[in-house]
């Protein structure tokens, strides 16, 4: 994959602490002041420390493709298959939700209609090696759901357009995804050019070799393993205290809807997990944060740390510095191999309240070893 542009200094202590979007004396002096009814009653003034793990760091996984879109499918193969011109998508920013597709050596590419706005053509696809995958996904049928050319849609009448779901399997891989066709176009018209996909992508897939699966097992020692559920955190954990929000529910959350089959596939084979910490739904804090822990993906520290603006610090705890993105605050850990987020619904909140909760997560993920 292309490596993103910006600072790229790698300093991993045992749990590093990486936070995006802005410089730190930037946004603590931004965020020093909480709104009013934001402040939580019981405010931890100490820092938790996160538990030693000297594992090294793993290294990132070889790609399908060489972690490059455009030798899986050019962006005129793809304005071929819409019917208007394409252009390859940029990769956003580094997250375990999509980072669990590259840990199993995969791929996940997106191209749109070329200048226009969101809501246009489209295509999606995730690629995985097959054998991660169930086989209902790999023998799937494509699923449509586009309002045909001629019939009433949300649009107005005659302003249909194709749409379908798919997945299959590719030789050694699974390719799943959504396409999405421009207006005035029919389901089999999205049906065809699926058609014409899988067609294109098997001539791509037949230059390159097979995964090798043995490379992409995370067995190293400091690995987190699966979670049942996220509610194993509450025995463990105490967010009534450290969030300052009485009767917290300790709950698992979708990663995303509607994921393509080979990106759960990728998400469960890599053991990726998010959960919500949430107080009554009747209180201002009813939902409070979300965290997402990726075992053994600490190879995306690079990534994180060479995203514009990022603030890379070598901590003794788990720290904490505040990003203004999307405007969710986030920090990023890096304990051993592996990866926590954590980010707050409340940017009004000062977010440094997050950094006892990143050590307490980290403690308790490290003894569900």
């Amino acid at each position: 994959m292309t490596p993103r542009s910006g600072p790229a200094t790698r300093t991993l202590a045992l749990a590093l602490v990486v936070v995006v979007g802005c410089a730190l004396t930037a946004c603590a002096s931004e965020s020093s002041a909480p709104a009013q009814g934001d402040e939580p009653t019981n405010r931890p003034t100490t820092s938790v420390a996160a538990a030693p793990d000297s594992t090294p760091v793993t290294g990132k996984p070889a790609q399908v493709f060489g972690g490059e879109c455009a030798s899986a499918l050019s962006e005129e193969t793809v304005g071929s298959l819409l019917g208007v011109a394409a252009s390859l998508e940029a990769e956003g920013p580094s997250r375990p939700l999509q980072q669990a597709v590259h840990g199993v050596g995969g791929l996940a590419c997106a191209w749109s209609e070329s200048g226009s706005a969101q809501g246009s053509a489209w295509l999606r696809i995730t690629v995985v090696p097959a054998s991660i995958a169930t086989e209902s996904a790999s023998e799937s049928a494509p699923y449509c759901y586009g309002a045909d050319s001629g019939s009433a849609s949300d649009s107005g009448p005659g302003i249909g357009v194709g749409a379908c779901s798919f997945s299959s399997a590719e030789g050694d891989y699974l390719l799943s995804g959504v396409i999405t066709m421009p207006q005035a176009t029919t389901n089999a018209d999205a049906l065809d050019a699926l058609t014409g996909l899988r067609e294109q992508f098997s001539v791509a897939l037949s230059a390159v070799s097979p995964p090798d699966l043995a490379d992409l097992a995370r067995s190293e020692t400091g690995v987190w393993g699966p979670l049942a559920q996220c509610s194993d955190f509450a025995a463990l954990v105490d967010f009534d205290g450290l969030l300052g929000v009485s009767d917290v529910d300790v709950l698992d959350a979708d990663g995303a809807a509607e994921i393509p089959d080979g990106m759960a596939a990728a998400q469960a084979a890599a053991g990726y997990q998010r959960c919500t910490a949430s107080g009554p739904a009747d209180t201002a804090d009813a939902v409070a944060v979300t965290f997402d822990f990726l075992p053994g993906g600490s190879w995306a520290a690079g990534d994180v740390a060479a995203e514009v603006g990022a603030v890379e610090l070598a901590a003794e705890t788990t720290g904490a510095v505040v990003e203004t993105v999307d405007p969710t605050p986030t920090l990023h850990v890096f304990d051993g191999p592996n990866w926590l987020t954590i980010t707050s619904n409340f940017p009004t909140r000062d977010p440094l309240q997050l950094q006892p909760l990143a050590g307490a997560l980290v403690n308790a993920l490290n003894s569900m070893k």
